[in-house]
């Protein structure tokens, strides 16, 4: 059979973030230490929708596309009143308990592709700038914190773009990512169409172009066709939040796992839901907010 390989988007993780479960109306709840819960759920999940597909489709290969929003952030004053890490903690700490579940990962797959592209919530500021977006920002610090603690591991490898956009290659077919914070406001459908169409006049400049664009800002599931392939939203692992029910809208969590065909493009799919089962786990993964960081990034 054509190759094929397995994308699995990481989409706004916002990672110590707090969602008070009295103020969802017991719709959601959200923290530092459910995050791992989910993330460990992911992984596990993942894991038991690939396994079985890999001796039939040869799925060595694993991709982890992050579209931003790793972290939470300190851009709204009411984050910087309730999240329960700083901000220096959910760049580091974040990354060291995502590192343990790649390392589990590696188990499955013979190669895993990280690329991540940053989000609005890692600015270190309200006010949107635009100079040095992707590097003064805190997705980045937890990128590039998360590539150093995995270094030893030639099989895994890492693209951090200096933009806040990227481009990347799966057995042939063209990805644009981005967060999709820059895509503007109105229907949904809309809005992704119009950016989607602009990027491709943008990338055609130079002599570029793309298959997939993918992105997550919105924090819920959709998509539609194009002519040469597909534009995705993935949905975020936080779930509906307070924000969300103010505007009279809710997405429940979810993290976009897909497979890539050769001949085919973009083939199966699946919409993992990360908080079905959270509370039946005993974490694996493991941090400390009274130790050290250096000592728990050095692995003392």
């Amino acid at each position: 059979s054509d190759p094929e390989e397995a994308v699995l988007v990481c989409s706004c993780w916002h990672i110590g973030e707090v969602v008070k479960a009295n103020d969802m109306g017991g719709m959601n709840e959200y923290n530092m230490d459910i995050f791992v819960r989910r993330l460990q759920q992911l992984v596990d999940k993942t894991v038991g929708i690939v396994a079985p597909l890999q001796k039939s489709r040869g799925l060595k290969t694993l991709h982890l596309i992050h579209t931003g929003d790793a972290v939470g952030g300190i851009i709204h004053s009411e984050l910087t009143e309730s999240n329960d890490l700083n901000i220096v903690e959910q760049a580091h700490l974040g990354a060291l308990v995502t590192a343990q579940a790649i390392l589990e990962l590696r188990h499955y797959f013979s190669n895993i592709s990280f690329t991540g592209v940053i989000g609005n919530h890692g600015r270190i500021k309200e006010e949107r700038y635009f100079k040095n977006k992707a590097q003064v920002n805190w997705d980045y610090v937890f990128y590039n914190t998360l590539a150093t603690l995995l270094q030893n591991f030639p099989e895994i490898v890492f693209n951090i773009p200096l933009s806040y956009w990227t481009d990347i290659d799966i057995l042939s077919w063209k990805f644009l990512i981005q967060h999709g914070d820059s895509m503007g406001r109105g229907n949904l459908y809309n809005t992704l169409q119009r950016s989607t169409a602009k990027w491709r006049d943008i990338l055609a400049v130079q002599g570029k172009h793309f298959n997939y664009f993918i992105s997550s800002h919105y924090h819920t599931r959709a998509q539609f066709q194009t002519p040469t392939g597909e534009s995705l939203l993935s949905a975020s692992m936080k779930g509906g939040d307070e924000y969300a029910m103010g505007l009279s809208l809710y997405s429940k969590p979810g993290q976009l796992l897909f497979g890539v065909n050769k001949k085919e493009g973009k083939t199966w799919e699946r919409m993992i839901d990360p908080s079905i089962g959270q509370d039946e786990v005993e974490p694996r993964y493991r941090y400390d907010r009274r130790r050290p960081l250096a000592k728990q990034l050095l692995g003392k």
